[in-house]
This record gives C-alpha cells, sequence and structure tokens, in this order.
C-alpha cells in the first residue's frame, strides 16, 4: 500500500525507486559467485522470498534470449485495487542490477540448456502487475 501511495505523491517516485533497486541490486549482484543464470535467478528468488516479498516462479526461455520471473501473494501489493498502472519499479531495477552486477563482476552468464548462450547484457521490465488488475506480477528478463 505504501507504493500505491507513492503514486500520488510524487512525479519522479518511479524513476527514483527503479534507480534504488538498481543500484542495490548491483551491489548485491556483484558479490555473487554464479556464472550461470538459473543460479543467479535462485540467488534473486531466495532474496525476495527470505524478506516475504512473496514466492517466486522462474522460467528461463533460452531460444527467446529471455527468462521470467514472477512473484505471487506480495506483501508489498496486497489490497492494491486496479490502478492501471505498474507499481513494482524497485523489484524492477533490483532484478536487473543484480543480473548486471554479477555480469559486471563475472564478465558474462551462462545459459544452461540450448544453444550456447552468454549474457553480457542484461534488461528487466514488469510486464505483469497487481496494479494492472493482474493475479502476480511478471518480470521479463531479455538478454
Amino acid at each position: 500500500m505504501i507504493i500505491f501511495s507513492l503514486q500520488w505523491a510524487s512525479v519522479g517516485y518511479q524513476s527514483a525507486l527503479r534507480f534504488a533497486g538498481m543500484k542495490f541490486g548491483k551491489r548485491m549482484g556483484e558479490n555473487s559467485e554464479r556464472t550461470e543464470l538459473s543460479l543467479v535467478l535462485e540467488e534473486i528468488k531466495k532474496i525476495i522470498e527470505v524478506l516475504r516479498e512473496g514466492k517466486v516462479e522462474i522460467e528461463i526461455m533460452p531460444k527467446l534470449k529471455g527468462a521470467q520471473l514472477k512473484i505471487c501473494e506480495s506483501s508489498l501489493t496486497t489490497g492494491v485495487p486496479n490502478i492501471l498502472q505498474n507499481l513494482c519499479f524497485f523489484e524492477e531495477g533490483f532484478i536487473e542490477g543484480y543480473l548486471d552486477g554479477a555480469v559486471s563482476k563475472m564478465g558474462s552468464l551462462a545459459v544452461a540448456g540450448g544453444e550456447e548462450v552468454s549474457i553480457t547484457k542484461v534488461s528487466c521490465e514488469e510486464k505483469r502487475c497487481i496494479g494492472l488488475g493482474d493475479d502476480f506480477c511478471g518480470f521479463l528478463i531479455k538478454f
């Protein structure tokens, strides 16, 4: 509900939250010792779940050069009505920042399964959100 309240309090809060998430995520990701995408995503999942921010599901789509991370039952979006807008800017930035930090440290990340894919650049965008009326918050990761 706090993020929902901020929606109306500040024009620049979206980019500020995303930037804060990216900075925090990158710093944490730089401490990762993992060299494979699924293992790094499992670290992100563990962090989100330990902080009790929801249950996380991960799907990696190597042929599409992407992955999807879903957060269900998030304490941050509980009780938020459909406001026709995304809300999870910090989480979006955190996921991208963490992956970017891991890539920066290791030089690249490998993707298991299928053809050889080496990740040197990532982006993350929230495609589904409780604030949009969806049942979960879904993030598309492109590499």
